[in-house]
């Protein structure tokens, strides 16, 4: 048994080019960004705030970053596979790295005030620390790869960091976070510039749809395949929704994440939409 995305259609393939646009425009906008926060800018006071070793300009440089070449690269996949459509477990990964990455930048930036701001980056930086850390502390102990042993001080600086945020009553992260909040964020964003609130759930829901069926499927579970969608009689089964509509939903998150992030390197007024 196989499962295909099932993106051969011309209204498919129009959907495709144009979400794969996107994403190479997002590119290109993040090219010409500068490397580093403007000193004044958002970002700039955010990584002022506290001397995180991992600065919230950095996570969310490299959380955009992946979104855009994922995005690149799956919407070529699709573009160019033959007939019935990409296998649906190799179009799963990018999906969901896809959708961590560009949601994130939306979580930190999008809403609330500057400490709000501020409060969900040391989020995101105690996420950050708790990974890093187990990967220190880990490869410390190392006894045949000794050329990959960290130095002390970097461990025990990055432990100190993960256990005063913990400390300090900052709320352990997950991917989940960013996807139900930042998709809130964006609803209340659209809503606020006129758009009614039964067109911009939509977005929200099909978020926290493809968020679950792509993150299950990267993990290795079984039961996306048995949420709602079409089935053949043929042995080839099409993924549950439609990921075509899920590409554009994507690319759409991942432009307004790329906005976002532009803004807040050059100017220190509330990012928007």
């Amino acid at each position: 048994m196989t499962s295909t995305i099932g993106c051969h259609g011309p209204e498919d393939q129009k959907i495709l080019h144009e979400g794969h646009r996107v994403f190479v425009s997002c590119e290109a906008k993040l090219r010409e960004m500068p490397g580093t926060p403007l000193e004044g800018s958002r970002l700039f006071g955010l990584d002022q705030e506290e001397s995180l070793l991992i600065s919230p300009s950095r996570t969310l440089q490299h959380s955009l970053l992946t979104a855009i070449t994922n995005g690149i690269h799956a919407g070529e996949t699709a573009i160019n596979a033959p007939d019935p459509g990409p296998d649906a477990w190799v179009m799963a990964p990018p999906s969901r790295a896809i959708l961590v990455g560009a949601t994130r930048v939306i979580y930190v930036l999008l809403g609330g005030s500057k400490e709000e701001q501020y409060a969900r980056a040391r989020r995101v930086a105690l996420s950050e620390t708790m990974g890093y850390s187990m990967l220190l502390s880990t490869a410390k102990r190392f006894e045949d790869l000794v050329s990959l042993r960290p130095d002390e001080k970097v461990v025990g600086s990055i432990v100190a960091k993960r256990d005063r945020l913990k400390k300090e009553g900052v709320k352990k992260f997950s991917d989940t976070d960013t996807i139900t909040e930042s998709g809130e964020a964006v609803r209340t964003a659209l809503e606020a510039r006129g758009i009614p609130w039964d067109q911009s759930k939509v977005l929200v829901e099909q978020l926290q749809w493809a968020w679950n069926v792509w993150s299950g499927m990267t993990h290795g579970l079984g039961w996306p395949e048995l949420a709602p969608g079409d089935f053949a009689d043929n042995g080839v089964y099409p993924m549950p929704g439609s990921w075509v509509v899920d590409y554009h939903a994507m690319a759409a998150v991942t432009s307004i994440a790329t906005a976002l992030y532009g803004q807040a390197l050059i100017q220190d007024t509330d990012p928007s939409l």
